[in-house]
């Protein structure tokens, strides 16, 4: 679990440059693209009109992949103004990693076909969607709330994408240099 956290803080968390991760959205495109992002997941491509034979729920796929790579996007590109102390920018990075993370599993779902298991991530894909919306009007608005705690997703959800949310923010934590026990 730790070992992707830690080669998304090495790679494009570190990175100052903001990338999205689709090169097609599947949405106004035929075909749902996701970039490769070096040792975290490969490049993927599919027809979806195609792949709505063996998998109904692409389309909804797309359109969550699509949102959340918007977020993930806006989030890069909003974190580097913003003070390593700020508990906002880590909460912000969080949902960047995890949306990351997302991808990285969304990849071999792909690959597999596995309707039930693309049916899964698409639930807690969704929850990770609400969050990540809401944490993005909180950092507009910069209100101040507590972290993931009152969202969407639950254990299950970090579980389905391969992290603990205790190990994601002492890695954080770590990056920033903040000191967990003067929380």
């Amino acid at each position: 679990m730790a070992s992707i956290i830690n080669a998304i803080i090495a790679g494009p968390i570190s990175n100052p440059r903001c990338e999205k991760l689709l090169a097609r959205d599947g949405i106004l495109t035929p075909d749902l693209s996701i970039k490769r992002l070096y040792g975290i997941f490969d490049e993927i491509s599919i027809v979806v009109k195609t792949a709505k034979t063996t998998l109904p729920c692409i389309g909804e796929t797309a359109s969550i992949a699509k949102n959340l790579d918007e977020y993930q996007y806006r989030i890069c590109q909003q974190v580097p103004s913003m003070p390593d102390s700020d508990p906002l920018k880590i909460e912000l990075q969080k949902y960047r990693i995890v949306t990351i993370t997302a991808f990285a599993k969304l990849v071999p779902l792909l690959i597999e076909g596995n309707l039930e298991k693309l049916k899964k991530w698409n639930i807690h894909a969704k929850k990770l969607l609400v969050d990540v919306s809401a944490v993005n009007i909180k950092s507009k608005s910069r209100v101040n709330s507590d972290s993931m705690q009152n969202g969407e997703m639950t254990m299950e959800s970090f579980a389905v994408f391969g992290i603990a949310e205790y190990q994601l923010e002492s890695a954080l934590r770590m990056m920033y240099g903040i000191d967990e026990q003067k929380e």
